[in-house]
């Protein structure tokens, strides 16, 4: 198949114009793109991250999560999926990044599961809290006594709140050091996300409507807080539970910057206690209703937590087994300055890329005092061109795969079709033949690669210098020196005494001069003696040298099985590397070389025999690799040998000259079908190099 660069160029910018959102975000292309932004992050604290990508667009679905090894985002996310552009998906995405970094590197995972446990321990961890306000001493004193009652379905609503309020700190904090450490797109990213969470916050008056509980009100309004310090109250609500909540800001405002999680967790104990007559309110009510199960009020809290989008819901978080991993020794005071004017900036990106109706907004948290979060440093820069030229990176990238994805099932038809139109003979009458071309290639196999190809590349690149100047010669043009009469004379010979001194000059070559099949024998017995692993390593030489040197290069396997859907055997061909392919995975591909089931050598020879015949080049050669006699159903002895002999005669005489190495013990019986074209490998491990330096003894003579 002779496909130019120009038409592929086309066929990438076609499939740019029509990548979806899911394709784009959810290709493995942007999972590495993701994966190096996690890697130059962790990279400074010496961690490793990997990142994991899925596309899951279901109201439910969680959105990010670690388990403080590997973060896992979900891409069609709602948060994400809401924002109009892919820009502003992009910087979502990295925003859930950052976060999840956050909690890898300076969540405190063990003092987490310490201080959730203490609930069910009837105790308060890290310790009782001291220097209490007004009637909070005897809120603390009901606390501890209805810890000690061990009721289950209190304790789920105690966790609940414990769990959250920790959560809404714990996020603030991290997020603070993420932005504090790596300012620009992750703070940028962190911020949108945020932002985007708090705009569809339900007002207090809605929730009043919907008869949520107090206590739950107050932990919503709080995460609200937290985020980009504002909350919804549209309808002007105020009273008691307002001034709660006003009470609790500066709480939050201490917590969010400690550098030890015990103390971030001591604020948390020191909330929920000055909230305790409305959480009280709420383990009452839950109580005097025998009907609710401790599952059930569990499950009630859940559905309260997907109904307000609390913390769990529409933050990220871990997903760790209590006691695993830690935090980074090194602990990060955040600095929160500068994150009024940071919101701002976002705020006005969201408007500029359209499509996105204005956030409700409440009055400040306090009308008078310092009040709310300070924030003191300069934002230091958004990121948002490169994020677009990244996004723009990876798009090419994708469509670039899925142009390539279609030429090779466009060459896979073109392949099966040309081999339909072959007549194999009688001694294939019936047989199927199928050819089988990866169209995309696994992540493994370039791994596998890269682990093993590089004294395998040193190899070829040492005979290639053995005929560079030759090639190079013929190409460019020369001189043809000692000519006894000539036009041009050349000095350096006039002090010879033969005459000699005349030359001519010498016009470049542009004549194909060779191309080369390789045929892989991939029978069943090709698994003995690394002998597979032989003939894939000779491939992997072979290919680097002749796509080196511009010499078209085409390499098969092939095999015979069976199919429940034809009567006779299938001849399965397998194209790793095709003649003037332009997908650069092919020497990815013969990572699948791999010894399989029968071998029926005839149809297979005759298919890329005929293939090589239609080449241009002087010099057509034609190398089988196997390790003995052909064996397939009903394919066999002398009448399987004639066939080989009778296919080789054939193609000698269209200008196809056939050798055969043999690296197993039926050596004799392949000498006795290939004659002059057999082929000795005794040292297997010497294959490469054998079949390389015939190539090159070919090149020589032409």
């Amino acid at each position: 198949m002779r496909t130019s660069h120009k038409k592929i160029h086309q066929m990438i910018a076609d499939a740019k114009s029509k990548i979806t959102d899911k394709e784009l975000f959810s290709s493995k292309a942007y999972c590495a793109y993701l994966m190096d932004i996690a890697e130059a992050t962790s990279g400074r604290y010496k961690r490793k991250i990997k990142v994991r990508t899925e596309w899951d667009d279901s109201p439910s679905a969680d959105i990010a999560y670690t388990d403080n090894k590997i973060i896992n985002i979900n891409c069609g996310n709602y948060i994400t999926a809401d924002y109009p552009t892919r820009m502003l998906k992009n910087l979502s995405l990295i925003g859930l990044i950052g976060h999840e970094e956050g909690h890898i590197l300076y969540s405190d995972f063990a003092t987490l599961g310490v201080f959730m446990q203490s609930v069910d321990n009837a105790t308060m961890y890290p310790t009782v809290p001291k220097d209490l306000e007004g009637d909070e001493e005897e809120y603390l004193k009901k606390y501890l006594a209805l810890l000690k009652e061990k009721d289950q379905k209190t304790n789920c609503i105690i966790k609940y709140i414990l769990h959250s309020i920790a959560n809404i700190l714990e996020d603030c904090y991290i997020e603070g050091c993420i932005c504090t450490e790596f300012p620009g797109t992750f703070k940028t990213g962190i911020m949108l996300n945020n932002v985007k969470l708090t705009e569809d916050a339900i007002s207090v008056t809605e929730q009043k409507k919907m008869e949520i509980p107090d206590a739950a009100i107050l932990i919503n309004l709080l995460l609200q807080y937290a985020r980009i310090g504002e909350y919804n109250n549209d309808g002007k609500e105020s009273g008691n539970l307002i001034d709660t909540f006003d009470s609790c800001i500066e709480l939050v405002d201490d917590a969010i910057d400690r550098t030890d999680a015990r103390q971030r967790y001591d604020y948390a104990n020191r909330i929920l206690i000055r909230i305790w007559p409305y959480v009280e309110k709420w383990i009452e009510e839950i109580k005097n209703d025998p009907s609710k199960t401790p599952q059930q009020v569990q499950d009630m809290l859940d559905a309260l937590t997907n109904k307000l989008g609390g913390p769990s819901k529409s933050g990220t978080g871990s997903k760790m087994p209590i006691g695993s991993g830690g935090p980074c020794t090194t602990r990060i005071k955040p600095d929160f300055s500068g994150k009024q004017k940071a919101l701002k900036e976002v705020q006005e990106v969201l408007e500029s890329e359209g499509g996105r109706f204005d956030l409700v907004k409440t009055d400040e948290v306090r009308d008078e005092g310092s009040g709310g979060i300070e924030y003191n440093n300069e934002y230091e820069g958004s990121g948002y061109e490169n994020a677009a030229k990244d996004i723009e990176r990876v798009l090419s990238s994708v469509a670039e795969e899925k142009a390539f994805i279609a030429y090779n099932e466009d060459l896979e038809e073109e392949l099966q079709a040309e081999s339909d139109n072959i007549s194999y003979g009688n001694a294939h009458a019936g047989v199927h033949i199928r050819i089988n071309r990866m169209s995309t290639v696994p992540e493994s196999y370039k791994e596998q690669y890269a682990r093993i190809a590089s004294p395998l590349i040193s190899v070829s690149k040492r005979l290639q210098k053995q005929i560079i100047p030759k090639l190079r010669d013929e190409t460019e043009g020369g001189k043809i020196n000692g000519l006894l009469f000539g036009r041009r004379m050349n000095p350096r010979s006039i002090v010879t005494d033969d005459g000699k001194i005349f030359y001519n000059k010498k016009y470049p070559d542009d004549e194909p001069k060779m191309a080369v099949a390789v045929l892989v024998d991939e029978s069943g017995s090709m698994s003995w003696g690394d002998r597979a692993t032989s003939a894939r390593t000779a491939a992997i030489v072979m290919y680097d040298f002749c796509t080196s040197l511009g010499i078209p290069l085409a390499i098969y396997g092939h095999t015979e099985d069976y199919d429940s859907n034809y009567d006779d055997p299938v001849v399965e061909i397998y194209n790793y590397t095709e003649f003037d392919s332009v997908d650069k995975r092919d020497r990815y591909r013969l990572m699948d070389v791999s010894a399989r089931c029968s071998n029926r050598d005839g149809a297979a020879l005759r298919f890329v025999a005929e293939r090589l015949e239609k080449r241009a080049e002087k010099v057509k050669i034609l190398i089988t690799i196997s390790d003995g006699q052909p064996a397939g159903c009903g394919y066999g002895g002398t009448a399987a040998e004639s066939d080989l002999r009778g296919i080789k005669r054939e193609y000698k005489n269209k200008g196809v000259t056939i050798f055969a190495a043999a690296i197993g013990d039926d050596k004799p019986n392949i000498e006795r079908i290939y004659q002059e074209g057999f082929l000795d490998i005794t040292d297997i491990n010497k294959l490469p190099m054998f079949l390389t330096k015939l190539i090159v003894s070919y090149l020589k003579k032409i």
